[in-house]
């Protein structure tokens, strides 16, 4: 009889073996089906006789690739959106026609540089991007500054030049009269480079007051290098205090 078959055996005769029930359940004496209909992994069916083949497997590994992937490019692709955003920020916010300096004013140790294929220049542009942010509202046009061809002074990073505000920019926050132009010169080297833009992090940081040196902007989107700063008539204080003491003797 049915009721009668051995723990295994299903049907007529108990003359079939159950299926690959789960926790080695024992199968219905009709008709074989598993407790629940519940199989060990990798079997299916009312049975459990029928073993799941491994192109499914890799089926289901094939579309879980895909959906990574997916994820990933979507992922990446906002980073990319986000970054392209928030660098378009930094474009200079006064416009004017671009031109060459070194054609318009003759002289060579204000050329600029364009090349981006040089280990320096991306030594450069890596120490940019991580000022870069602190930048974006002080970054001007370098085409409004008409400046001299005399330096005025010099330092460790470059020379300093009187310059005058073009009319084009009434609007902007650069006064309509002379300032003085901070340049990096052609041969600085990654690590000048890197600390000039570190002194224009530190003037942002400062910002305003009456007894520093005025900060109006930068540029340094392009090459040379500029720190466009308050214009001082009498030069520097310790130039200054040198004059006044031989005026004394």
């Amino acid at each position: 009889m049915h009721g009668e078959c051995t723990v295994g055996t299903y049907g007529a005769g108990c003359a079939q073996s159950c299926g690959h029930c789960e926790d080695d359940a024992s199968c219905g004496p009709h008709t074989g089906t598993c407790p629940d209909e519940r199989c060990k992994p990798g079997w299916e069916g009312e049975t459990c006789k029928h073993q799941i083949s491994s192109e499914g497997e890799n089926n289901n590994a094939y579309l879980i690739a895909v959906g990574v992937s997916g994820c990933t490019l979507i992922l990446v692709g906002s980073l990319l959106w986000f970054y392209l955003r928030t660098t378009s920020k930094c474009a200079p916010k006064i416009s004017g026609p671009e031109f060459d300096l070194s054609t318009v004013r003759g002289i060579s140790d204000l050329a600029l540089t364009r090349s981006p294929y040089t280990v320096e220049s991306f030594i450069t542009y890596d120490h940019h991007i991580r000022a870069k942010s602190k930048f974006c509202d002080w970054e001007i046009n370098r085409a409004i500054l008409n400046i001299d061809t005399k330096a005025i002074g010099s330092g460790a990073f470059g020379k300093v030049y009187k310059a005058t505000v073009t009319e084009a920019i009434a609007s902007s926050k650069l006064p309509k009269n002379v300032v003085a132009v901070k340049c990096l010169k052609d041969n600085a080297t990654s690590q000048q480079k890197a600390d000039f833009l570190e002194e224009i992090e530190h003037m942002v940081e400062v910002g305003s007051h009456p007894n520093i040196l005025k900060l109006y902007g930068c540029c340094t989107m392009d090459q040379p290098i500029y720190m466009v700063v308050e214009f001082m008539q009498h030069g520097d204080l310790l130039g200054f205090l040198r004059r006044c003491k031989q005026v004394r003797i």
